[in-house]
């Protein structure tokens, strides 16, 4: 189980000391006084991994994009990549970077998201949205980061869910065969419907927007839910129904719908398609948001905050984001 972030402030102090050593006049004194203050809390190390993993997250990605993106993103993220570079020939930074790796990252949680993308029918990376047709008529879309096999046969229709999100609209299949998503935690069965399935770690989400559902739980617990509904179930109990949020099917039209939000939330859910780091001081957390944000336009969101809210974007590298108050 992956370890909860250190407060920002720690995590803020661990960029400025990357972009520190990162510079290529970084001097003696300097990389003492970062090694000082990693020693001197579990926090801060936990930290200085977190800033390690986005950079070399953020640069794989960059990379796989190829041209995309305007040239002054590539000249950036090229420079980065070099001082990163000079950084990594630091023999004692590379060692305690593979240590930290293992100890705080959640390498389990991340090879089995890398086992469910290789043998999945289909998968999504970080921030893509994929719409499929369907063979019976219906249609799905994979939201960010998702995986999942289709298993049609003569007398069944299924969707297995690895993780992710998907959104579903059923047609009318003239075998009347029954159609089903299967998540970790139990099985949702279509009435004629259009609908959504989040997989959590704990627990599977199920908005329905057309039709109904019937969900089945792992312990063979049953409850119907109809459209303009939502619930969270997990193995074995099925939560009160509750309004099915626009929100939760949104993202496959390419947008946030946030509805009396905080600004944390929307971060979180930005966050989801970004490969970059956006943090928010603690200061900032009780304010809220109503509106429609792009969600493949991430920077277009901040500014769009930075505009209506009092709050400055903050950028220490161009994957390094924070929204700190105004002075």
């Amino acid at each position: 189980m992956s370890q909860p972030l250190p407060q920002h402030k720690v995590l803020q102090e661990a960029a400025n000391w990357f972009a520190t050593l990162s510079d290529e006049l970084v001097s003696e004194q300097e990389k003492n006084q970062w090694q000082s203050w990693l020693d001197q809390h579990p926090d801060h190390r936990q930290a200085w991994c977190y800033v390690e993993n986005i950079s070399q997250r953020f640069n794989v990605a960059r990379q796989q994009a190829g041209t995309s993106g305007t040239s002054t993103i590539l000249n950036n993220s090229r420079m980065e990549r070099i001082k990163r570079r000079q950084l990594m020939r630091n023999t004692m930074v590379v060692m305690l970077g593979g240590w930290l790796g293992w100890q705080y990252t959640p390498l389990p949680e991340v090879t089995a998201r890398v086992a469910h993308r290789w043998r999945a029918d289909h998968y999504t990376g970080i921030g893509d949205v994929r719409e499929l047709a369907l063979d019976d008529g219906g249609k799905l879309w994979l939201n960010t980061d998702t995986a999942l096999d289709v298993h049609y046969s003569a007398g069944h229709r299924n969707l297995l869910l690895h993780s992710g999100e998907i959104y579903i609209e059923t047609a009318v299949d003239p075998q009347q065969r029954p159609f089903t998503v299967t998540s970790q935690h139990g099985q949702i069965r279509a009435l004629g419907t259009g609908f959504t399935v989040r997989q959590y770690k704990t627990d599977t989400q199920v908005s329905v927007y057309e039709g109904a559902v019937e969900i089945t739980t792992r312990s063979g617990l049953k409850q119907r839910l109809n459209a303009g509904q939502q619930t969270l179930f997990n193995a074995h109990t099925i939560a009160a129904e509750a309004r099915a949020r626009p929100g939760h099917k949104s993202w496959s039209q390419g947008v946030i719908v946030a509805e009396d939000m905080t600004v944390q939330q929307l971060l979180d859910e930005l966050g989801r398609y970004h490969t970059g780091h956006i943090g928010l001081h603690p200061a900032l957390s009780k304010l809220r948001v109503t509106g429609t944000y792009p969600l493949h336009q991430p920077h277009h969101v901040l500014a769009m905050l930075e505009n209506t809210l009092p709050l400055k974007v903050s950028r220490i590298f161009s994957w390094w984001i924070t929204l700190e108050p105004t002075p």
